[in-house]
């Protein structure tokens, strides 16, 4: 879990950057972990991850194997949790991964 939160403060400290590969990583997590700014405006809509989502499951899964992701994302779209890592968490403890089930 550690690991899934130090990424998250990278890209929020990123950004839309790009990655300034001439940093080493240690520095990046350093700069990312004393950075004390909290985003308060959404960079995406959940619609949009849903797209993006979407079309990345459609070029390495086959359709019909398809159907329970699609529906956790339409259910993700429909709650409009705000965009923030401990939301997405709470809210995907609701729910049982891969099935409609709530």
């Amino acid at each position: 879990m550690d690991d899934i939160k130090t990424a998250a403060n990278l890209c929020l400290y990123i950004g839309d950057e790009e990655w300034n590969t001439s940093v080493p990583i240690t520095q990046l997590i350093k700069l990312s972990e004393d950075w004390d700014r909290e985003v308060t405006s959404r960079i995406y809509k959940w619609s949009e991850v849903r797209s993006i989502t979407k079309d990345h499951l459609l070029k390495v899964m086959k359709e019909s194997s398809m159907s329970n992701h699609h529906c956790n994302l339409n259910k993700l779209v429909e709650s409009d949790i705000p965009f923030k890592f401990d939301s997405l968490k709470k809210w995907s403890g609701e729910y049982e991964v891969g099935s409609n089930k709530q």
